[in-house]
């Protein structure tokens, strides 16, 4: 089209023409040509690099100028990358690049420019409170820094390709100045520190003991918190408008850390506020369990107040008995049989552990010997059985010298039993079972 216009000899019609074509021309620029995206710059750094959008127009190489004066072309690669080994610049430089346009001229639409920077001026550092030990931040990439407290030099080290760094300390006193110092190649001197103060956190927790079971302190009114056991959240809460908490969490042993965090409204993520950990004398593990006969339906003893134990009959748990404030037990458990073993185990609260088992052996208790049957004389002849046994109890068995002859019901205790061939010397036994199963017997021979 240029062409064309050119070869145009009237002035009037010339220069509307070439109104149109450089319009057309701008038109054209404006849709292909990106602007180059360049990154930060400070005096620390060697390497000036970039990006340009390709997806439309790729001129193949880039100027670089430094104070409006070029300094060198570059390639840029097919993704739109390119980079200078520019060395260390000043303060204050000027470095600006661009490149031709599809006429293969250097075009303004296509210069960008950033001005180097104080190596301290892109040195940030992260707020530190009293429970924090690493001090972290941001610098240029791979820049050198030294880390200082109170002004005194503790460490040095190195940002990461993205400019982060971090450093252990040790946790900081409030009031202590914490502070990073940017190296300046140019100087080989470190910049004056950036520096953060160490804050207070505001939080408080009271001292616990093995007898305690609620977590409590004072935070700042309305604070949202999470309360740990051992580094696992257990629960959360709020302080209230006077900025006190409190929240249970159960008696813990002897050792264990329990720790509040706070939330960090900024971050919205919960931040360690304090921790104390857990004293006190050890638990008593003393406790007794009562003796069994085939009397008793109930398992008692003493134990320490408010203990928690567990009982088992013939080696089988059976359930959980807690102690009362005072320190004694019981637990219904019915009349067992005589040899029965009762077992009981405590809970040891300085082990979170039952303890071994004391057992007990039931034996046969004296009552059963006024509940055994009363059996009247039986006379030869007459072969009549009659006695007595305890009201509750509806149904005897009647044996003749060792052998079980029949069951005969009992009304109001008392029991009758017809057997016209009984012999003097004969031996009869009368017995009936118990609420725990057990036979209660009692003899009588017959006489003539």
């Amino acid at each position: 089209a240029q062409a064309l216009v050119d070869k145009v000899t009237d002035p009037t019609t010339k220069a509307a023409l070439q109104a149109d074509v450089d319009k057309a021309q701008q038109l054209l620029n404006s849709s292909v040509l990106a602007i180059p995206q360049l990154n930060p710059l400070t005096e620390a750094g060697t390497v000036l690099s970039g990006k340009l959008d390709v997806s439309k127009y790729n001129p193949g190489t880039i100027r670089i100028s430094i104070n409006n004066a070029p300094a060198t072309i570059v390639a840029v690669d097919a993704n739109g990358n390119f980079s200078y080994s520019i060395g260390n610049r000043k303060v204050g430089d000027v470095i600006s690049v661009d490149y031709k346009d599809t006429k293969g001229q250097y075009n303004a639409a296509t210069k960008a420019s950033i001005t180097v920077t104080s190596v301290s001026s892109n040195v940030t550092i992260n707020k530190m409170t009293e429970n924090d030990d690493t001090v972290t931040g941001k610098a240029a990439p791979n820049a050198k820094v030294r880390y200082v407290v109170n002004g005194q030099a503790v460490n040095v080290g190195y940002a990461d390709a993205n400019g982060n760094y971090s450093m252990y300390i040790g946790k900081q006193k409030v009031g202590t100045v914490v502070g990073v110092e940017a190296f300046d190649p140019s100087t080989n001197q470190y910049k004056t520190a950036v520096t953060t103060t160490v804050i207070a956190v505001n939080v408080t927790i009271q001292a616990m003991t093995n007898a305690t079971d609620t977590v409590s302190g004072t935070a700042p009114a309305n604070a949202k918190l999470r309360f740990l056991i051992n580094g696992v959240a257990v629960n959360v809460g709020t302080a209230d408008a006077s900025g006190n908490y409190s929240k249970y969490v159960g008696t813990q042993l002897v050792g264990t850390t329990v720790a509040v965090e706070m939330m960090n409204p900024e971050t919205g993520k919960y931040e360690l506020a304090k921790t104390t950990t857990v004293t006190g004398a050890p638990k008593s593990v003393n406790y007794t369990v009562a003796a069994l006969t085939t009397d008793n339906d109930t398992l008692t003893g003493t134990a320490p107040a408010n203990a928690k134990l567990r009982f088992s009959i013939n080696g089988n748990l059976v359930s959980v008995i807690t102690a009362d404030a005072s320190g004694n037990y019981s637990k219904f458990i019915g009349k067992q049989k005589d040899g029965t073993v009762v077992s009981v185990e405590l809970l040891n609260e300085n082990t979170n552990q039952y303890t071994a088992a004391q057992a007990v052996t039931v034996t046969t208790g004296t009552g059963n010997a006024t509940l055994a049957p009363v059996i009247n004389t039986i006379t030869e002849g007459q072969g009549v059985v009659t006695g007595t046994v305890p009201t509750s109890v509806t149904t005897v068995r009647v044996w003749v010298n060792g052998v079980a002859q029949t069951m005969v019901s009992a009304t109001n205790g008392n029991f009758t039993w017809t057997k016209a061939n009984l012999k003097a010397g004969d031996t009869v036994k009368v017995d009936y079972k118990d609420a725990t199963g057990t036979w209660i017997s009692a003899e009588k021979v017959v006489t003539k």
